[in-house]
């Protein structure tokens, strides 16, 4: 994989230069980031180097999107089907992330096309939740264990939850 094809799976954003050359910073996906905090840049001679600034190794950081090593080196410069697929489902969710933000937009700006517009609204946002499961089935579980602990406590309640503990 070139260093751009990495940078485009990794979501990077330009933010300056590195011995002459371009470099990036990223979100980590081998650890939970609010900010960047994954810089990526290239050597003359085409190897792609990586550093978190969380301490994550080389090989989580790869691991974490279903890459190896050696993918950072010219030599092995191929995109498998496996990762362009998952370039362009995440590229897929940016989209459908972008157009359930203008369906909401719609809603109030449009407001005799109101009830079309929160049809729209929920079928993206329906899109969208099929997507995450898709690319993020870890995220996906804890959020259904998550859903079903609320309803259990609605349909209980906590205190007669607690007395069944002895």
């Amino acid at each position: 994989m070139t260093t751009t094809q990495i940078v485009r799976l990794f979501h990077g954003k330009r933010s300056g230069n590195w011995k002459g050359r371009p470099s990036y910073m990223a979100r980590c996906p081998s650890h939970r980031d609010r900010s960047a905090s994954l810089s990526i840049t290239q050597d003359r001679e085409g190897a792609t180097f990586l550093h978190c600034f969380r301490g994550c190794t080389v090989e989580e950081i790869m691991g974490s999107k279903g890459l190896t090593f050696s993918d950072l080196f010219e030599s092995k410069r191929e995109m498998t089907p496996a990762i362009r697929q998952q370039v362009r489902d995440e590229d897929r969710l940016a989209l459908l992330e972008s157009r359930h933000g203008l369906a909401i937009i719609m809603q109030a700006v449009e407001r005799n096309h109101r009830n079309y517009w929160s049809v729209v609204e929920r079928n993206i946002a329906v899109e969208i939740e099929a997507m995450r499961v898709k690319l993020f089935p870890e995220e996906a579980a804890l959020i259904r264990r998550s859903a079903e602990t609320q309803r259990i406590l609605a349909e209980y309640g906590e205190e007669y939850l607690w007395s069944l503990i002895p």
